[in-house]
Order: structure tokens, then C-alpha cells, then sequence
């Protein structure tokens, strides 16, 4: 990411066709320029006209997105902005990412957030997702549906929650309930924690409750991304 003095906000390069025609569709005027080698796809036409677009050869893009599956296409956007965790009052469902790094995981929850209607994935700041391009490929554009909320202190955010009515439960296996429990509260905020490290004892502490999803003796836990999916689906 890059900051574009000009314009007065920080400019971001994406790649992926997909990605960047979540963009267009959300708020084309964000798209700066347009980076295309050969010829668009038909879903652009009715954007590139007003759109600054520099054609580029493979030997450019690989310059420009070095070892990325770039489709061929790429664009400078502004960046997108996140939301104040105050802006949740009226939400029904919100998932925390507590320690979840893995760019290719969060993108697979984002996706799955937005098709299972969560209102917003709540993040750590530190991990600067809305700058990171890679974020906007593997959620194929998604991360642009959702609202995002950084913060710099999870523990924080959870006690916010809290006095806003959510029942904060944790996706873990121990002293957990089944989690088509989920249906039984209100406002829910799910605590998804990193794979092998699971929820901070930390955020541990401010869980309501644990739900953990029934899986067959011998298998010994889910991808979190895929966990994050069926217990979204269950809120859903």
C-alpha cells in the first residue's frame, strides 16, 4: 500500500478479477486505474470507460505483482475504510479473529461471513488486512461486502460487545456445547482462535460460553476456515 499525497488517502494495489470487480460493483469511483494485459472481460465493460487503464505485457505485471496469479489484471483502488466497533448496535452476528494470521484463512472466512449474513469480522489492527492485496484475492472480492473493524486491544472489543447485548461464545472443543446452541442468543459474537493455539486465555475469560462443532472420534480439529463456515451457517 502506498499513499497517494494527491488524493489524501492510502492507495492500494489489487489484483484478480474478481477482487477488483467487487470493487466496481461496491463503489467504482474508489478504482483509480486499471491494469489489464490483452483485453478486458465482458463484466467490465460498463466501468473502464471511466476509469484511467495502462495496458501492460507479461514481463510489466510480473514487475508490478511478482509471483502472483494476477489473471492478468490489476488496479490501484482507495483503500477501504474500516468501521467503529460502535457502529454494531443494531447487528445480529459479528466474528472475532483472535490470532488467525493466515492470510488464505481469513479470506476463506470473509467469504463465508458474507454468505451466511455476519454483519462484520472484527480484527486486529496490527494485521493492516485492508491493505493487503492478497486479502482481497483469496476472499475473492468478498473482504469488500463486509464490515471491517480493526482493533488494537481484542479484550477491549469483547467487553464493548458485551455491554452492547452480544453473548460472546468461543469456538473451542473443551467444555463446550454443541454449536446449534448458537440459536438460542440473541446477538452473537464468535471467537474464532488460531489453529493450534485456540482463543488467548485472555478472551477465554470473557466468553459467555464455548461451542465446538461434533466432528467423528479420531479427527482431531477442523481447518479454522472451515469451522468458521459451519458455525456461521448455524447463525445463519
Amino acid at each position: 500500500s502506498h499513499y497517494n499525497k494527491r488524493a489524501g488517502s492510502p492507495m492500494n494495489l489489487i489484483y484478480g478479477q474478481n477482487a477488483i470487480l467487487a470493487v466496481l460493483k461496491s463503489n467504482h469511483k474508489r478504482v483509480k486505474k486499471l491494469f489489464i494485459k490483452g483485453s478486458f472481460p465482458k463484466s467490465f465493460d460498463k466501468y473502464v470507460k471511466s476509469i484511467q487503464v495502462e495496458h501492460l505485457d507479461n514481463r510489466q505485471f510480473e514487475k508490478l505483482l511478482p509471483g502472483k496469479s494476477h489473471q492478468g489484471i490489476a488496479a490501484h483502488i482507495e483503500e477501504k475504510s474500516s468501521v467503529s466497533i460502535n457502529e454494531l448496535q443494531d447487528a445480529k452476528t459479528v466474528a472475532i479473529l483472535d490470532g488467525i494470521t493466515d492470510i488464505h484463512n481469513i479470506g476463506a472466512i470473509m467469504r463465508s461471513a458474507y454468505a451466511f449474513g455476519v454483519d462484520a469480522l472484527i480484527v486486529n489492527k496490527k494485521l493492516q488486512i485492508l491493505k493487503k492485496a492478497d486479502v482481497y484475492k483469496t476472499s475473492a472480492g468478498y473482504v469488500e461486502m463486509l464490515d471491517i473493524v480493526e482493533v488494537t486491544n481484542l479484550a477491549d472489543s469483547l467487553k464493548t460487545l458485551k455491554k452492547m447485548g452480544f453473548w460472546v461464545l468461543g469456538m473451542q472443543l473443551e467444555d463446550s456445547q454443541n454449536i446449534s446452541s448458537v440459536k438460542e442468543f440473541e446477538k452473537k459474537a464468535l471467537v474464532l482462535g488460531a489453529e493450534g493455539s485456540g482463543i488467548r486465555p485472555l478472551h477465554q475469560k470473557l466468553c459467555d460460553a464455548f461451542v465446538s462443532i461434533p466432528i467423528t472420534d479420531g479427527c482431531d480439529s477442523l481447518n479454522v476456515s472451515v469451522a468458521a463456515s459451519i458455525a456461521f451457517w448455524e447463525c445463519f
